[in-house]
């Protein structure tokens, strides 16, 4: 709250015992432990303040915005300084305000995140979503070979600051709006490409054949490298661009299936569920015809990229999963 004390008039954080109903603008009377001397006496602007982070700017600046009298007074002064956007619902009890009692200004904007609405001021949510472009820029001038960042990488590396549910409505904004183009889990520009340079495609030719001669049990890195004579960093090297193209899946380190061979394994996963109910690892075993060390990694493989979810022993497909869907595997 904002607190006059002898000496001076300042923001002040009270820590209390036990809860205390207060709001935006009561008025506070602070006395000793006797209740015989008056300490000092404020006002309450923020009844729900944060345990740490108490000291920075952008705080600061929601405290100095809060000095105001009214929520229409305060919403405009207060959004360009809340970096996550401020929550409906929290204005509401801060201010004892329902919803449909106050409008938000002009130069606001209403977020529908995964956690519930955020209000932003429109100057900033627009800055927020123009930032992905130089940040994929920079970021495919750093890494030519890779198609693009996933999305926790790309708020790591864009925007830290953000909450995660924040930064996938801003994302999500920026994929409708077609500034940003996803391909499988990998973020980048329209107009970026990764490309195979003639060696590598000359290599590509050759390793091909390999990868696809035993369907479900392809040779790993170091049988191809030994099978053609050549080194296994280039092989590697060559299949993980591969991976980033999409061609490819890298099941663990140094095991590759095509795609393919990706989609008939989840044909067999729909199809086991659908006949058994669930999916059991004996059973994928069985199909597959391969060990269970093998199965055990293919099935976490598929556990990871969403299209199954493990119960105990058992897997079912994920309902909202896209990879059971037909723009991905059917």
């Amino acid at each position: 709250g904002e607190l006059i004390a002898p000496g001076g008039h300042v923001h002040a954080q009270l820590q209390l015992n036990a809860p205390l109903h207060a709001i935006h603008g009561d008025r506070v009377v602070l006395r000793d432990q006797s209740a015989q001397r008056t300490l000092g006496g404020g006002r309450v602007l923020d009844p729900f303040a944060p345990p740490r982070n108490r000291h920075r700017q952008a705080r600061l600046a929601q405290l100095r915005a809060l000095a105001g009298e009214t929520l229409e007074e305060i919403l405009p002064q207060l959004l360009p300084s809340a970096v996550n956007g401020v929550d409906p619902t929290h204005l509401e009890r801060q201010f004892n305000r329902p919803r449909q009692t106050w409008q938000l200004p002009d130069d606001a904007v209403e977020i529908t995140t995964r956690q519930g609405a955020r209000l932003f001021d429109r100057a900033y949510w627009e800055y927020l979503g123009q930032s992905l472009i130089p940040a994929l820029q920079r970021f495919h001038e750093e890494q030519p070979d890779e198609l693009g960042p996933d999305r926790d990488r790309l708020r790591r590396y864009a925007l830290p600051q953000l909450e995660r549910p924040v930064f996938i409505a801003l994302l999500e904004q920026a994929l409708a709006e077609g500034t940003v183009q996803a391909s499988g889990p990998w973020l980048h520009l329209p107009e970026h490409r990764v490309r195979l340079s003639d060696e590598e495609e000359a290599l590509k030719a050759r390793l091909w054949p390999l990868l696809e001669a035993s369907q479900f049990n392809p040779p790993w890195v170091r049988d191809m490298a030994k099978e053609l004579g050549i080194g296994e960093d280039q092989i590697r090297h060559l299949l993980r661009k591969l991976a980033r193209l999409g061609a490819l899946q890298q099941v663990v380190r140094d095991l590759f299936y095509t795609e393919t061979a990706t989609r008939q394994l989840a044909d067999l996963l729909l199809d086991i569920e659908r006949e058994a109910g669930v999916i059991r690892a004996t059973t994928f075993r069985d199909r597959i015809g391969l060990g269970r060390k093998r199965s055990i990694q293919l099935l976490e493989h598929f556990d990871r990229l969403g299209l199954t979810r493990r119960f105990g022993n058992e897997r079912k497909i994920r309902p909202d999963s896209a990879l059971a869907t037909a723009t991905e595997f059917r």
